[in-house]
């Protein structure tokens, strides 16, 4: 059985990096490799989505998503292993910087450059200065932490006039991906749940319980909405329609 050093084999498929490797050094065999799962978000959260839409992808039917606070294309990307599938959608990111790299990597994608939630018709855009996918929004111009740097304001948008923007003539969407740093209730509370109703949502939560799932304000909310807790991955709860049939 050929065996590879590990470096050498992510770098040729540009996964890791050998510096990655080099961190965490191990061998690979190389048979082994078709068995291996390749997935572009932090946790493994877009597997336990290809999971759930396993029948679909094997039939080889793309499917709709709406990421939200999807900042980059490819990194840490809960869709991007969708649209390599042939899967698009929209994705909503308050950081208008990252269109251009959206519209050379997810053509087939729709970038909403805007902040999802309610209230005022802008908001404050605060800058991590060294890991940008922590940018916040705030319709506080307060800084949330001494970290960060207030970047400028950027629009506000409820997310069902994006979505009626982005399709007029309706659409069955499969998931939402929501990581708003913190303002995801904003996100679920601008949404019409009896027009667009996917059947999966993937969420960052932080203040999930296991033993208390409704302590989550945001699961208590979807749970109100008739989504049930089916995962939690990494930092996220994986959610489900009751009223969809599961796994298409």
């Amino acid at each position: 059985m050929t065996e590879k050093p590990a470096g050498a084999i992510f770098e040729g498929l540009g996964m890791f990096g050998a510096a990655r490797a080099a961190a965490a050094p191990l061998s690979l065999h190389a048979e082994g490799l078709p068995e291996a799962h390749l997935y572009y978000s932090i946790g493994g959260e877009d597997v336990a989505l290809l999971t759930r839409f396993k029948r679909r992808i094997r039939a080889r039917k793309p499917g709709i998503y709406v990421d939200i606070g999807g900042a980059l294309p490819i990194r840490w990307s809960n869709t991007y292993i969708f649209y390599c599938y042939g899967w698009s959608g929209v994705a909503i990111d308050a950081n208008p910087t990252r269109a251009p790299e959206w519209a050379r990597l997810r053509p087939r994608d729709r970038f909403v450059a805007a902040a999802a939630g309610e209230g005022a018709a802008r908001a404050y855009l605060f800058a991590h200065p060294t890991n940008g996918g922590m940018h916040q929004i705030s319709l506080d111009p307060a800084l949330p932490g001494p970290e960060f740097v207030l970047a400028g304001t950027v629009p506000m948008r409820r997310l069902d006039d994006v979505l009626a923007e982005s399709f007029p003539g309706g659409a069955s969407i499969q998931f939402f991906s929501i990581d708003v740093e913190g303002s995801e209730l904003g996100v679920l509370r601008s949404n019409d749940w009896e027009r667009w109703r996917p059947e999966v949502i993937m969420m960052e939560c932080h203040d999930f319980r296991f033993d208390d799932p409704r302590a989550a304000p945001t699961v208590a909310f979807l749970m109100d909405q008739g989504y049930r807790l089916t995962a939690k991955v990494g930092a996220n709860v994986m959610m489900e329609d009751t009223r969809a049939a599961g796994g298409a």
